[in-house]
């Protein structure tokens, strides 16, 4: 019961707040709450190191982290675009000041945390599967091979940084001769945009 009045005391809360949400977001806050309180109680039950011996509850406090991320950086943000002289909003505004394109930038990082939560929380639900007697077995051959994936991207990984250092040295080079030999090199345009590019 008072689970219950918490969760609708909180919905009235953000809901005086934060009165510009969509109707989704107020869904996403409460499955936020909901599951803040289960990871605590599930803490203070099972101890902290029975809780993450499960590597799905890594992903689940990671799931409620980008969450709580993307609507702090998105309140951050929101303040600073609509900042009022007589609003609750100068508080906030006067300790982030954020002027210019950076206050969009941050509501398009908020909204990457946004993503990122929804794309964990989908991998959550992944967990429910190992009891079915077809996409348990299933899941958990996934499971080992993304092993072998995470090997194979990592070996990738190396080729693709060395490819890009021999790339950006083989460039560096033609900058260089370009403005030794060729003192009009810099004025040509696209030389110019390179150059911009290459700082």
């Amino acid at each position: 019961m008072t689970c219950i009045v918490f969760f609708f005391v909180c919905f009235f809360v953000c809901f005086c707040l934060f009165f510009c949400f969509l109707s989704i977001d107020w869904l996403v806050i409460l499955y936020l709450i909901g599951y803040c309180l289960d990871i605590a109680k599930e803490i203070y039950r099972t101890g902290r190191r029975q809780y993450f011996s499960n590597w799905y509850n890594y992903i689940l406090v990671a799931m409620v982290a980008a969450f709580i991320l993307h609507y702090f950086i998105w309140l951050i943000g929101y303040v600073s675009l609509t900042v009022k002289t007589d609003s609750w909003s100068v508080a906030i505004w006067n300790l982030v000041k954020l002027e210019g394109t950076a206050a969009y930038e941050m509501v398009l990082v908020s909204f990457s945390f946004y993503t990122l939560g929804v794309l964990l929380s989908f991998i959550y639900l992944l967990s429910m599967f190992h009891l079915h007697p077809t996409l348990g077995p299933l899941l958990m051959t996934l499971l080992k091979m993304m092993q072998d994936v995470a090997n194979f991207f990592l070996f990738f990984l190396f080729l693709f940084i060395a490819f890009v250092v021999c790339l950006k040295k083989l460039y560096l080079q033609y900058k260089q001769s370009g403005t030794r030999f060729f003192p009009d090199f810099a004025s040509n345009a696209t030389n110019a945009h390179y150059n911009k590019m290459a700082g």
